[in-house]
């Protein structure tokens, strides 16, 4: 007579094949699909019946930095296919740089907040950390880099210093803070006329 399976008896159970043919059926979805690339180089010469090492290979591009940093991809391949990943290479680096322009301005709101801080506390750094208009609780030192980064910008800082000049020259110090929403308008609006 059997063990029952209570008992640790052997259980009869029903082989199911569900799972790897789910598997399957997702491996073959992605193949259909391909990679999504947004770059449009890379999906120019993209091969779909290649796999992606052998894709990125082909243009030139690591697909496991590892191997490249450790020195075992050093693989030499001809001088024709050198060429080629060389111009794919060029191509891709001439996109980027047009595509990614560092813009040399700073945004209006943070205009405001370094020049209404510039203007109560001059270089006391620690003040502008303790003040209260300092909503975003910057530490001295990020607000110390932020003044450093606003002083690197001619454009800006140049036009701070003039208004602030003038300002100065006509006595009106009450007149200055009032006016520095207008100089935050005036330093954004020189950014866009110079674009």
């Amino acid at each position: 007579m059997a063990r029952s399976t209570k008992r640790g008896g052997k259980k009869n159970r029903k082989v199911v094949f569900r799972k790897n043919r789910l598997k399957n059926k997702w491996k073959n979805e992605k193949k259909k699909r391909g990679i999504r690339v947004q770059n449009n180089l890379i999906q120019q010469a993209w091969d779909k019946s290649a796999s992606n090492k052998k894709n990125m290979h082909r243009m030139g591009l690591a697909f496991d930095v590892n191997d490249r940093l450790s020195g075992m991809a050093n693989e030499k391949a001809s001088s024709n296919e050198d060429n080629q990943t060389s111009k794919f290479i060029e191509t891709f680096e001439e996109e980027l740089k047009k595509r990614y322009v560092k813009s040399n301005y700073l945004p209006i709101s943070e205009l405001k907040f370094l020049v209404s801080m510039m203007e109560k506390h001059g270089e006391d750094f620690e003040a502008m950390e303790r003040d209260s208009k300092n909503y975003f609780r910057r530490t001295s030192g990020q607000i110390r880099r932020a003044i450093q980064a606003f002083k690197k910008m001619p454009m800006q800082y140049n036009a701070y210093l003039l208004l602030k000049n003038a300002a100065l020259c006509l006595h009106h110090k009450e007149d200055l803070h009032s006016n520095l929403t207008e100089l935050s308008v005036f330093l954004h609006c020189c950014y866009l006329l110079e674009v």
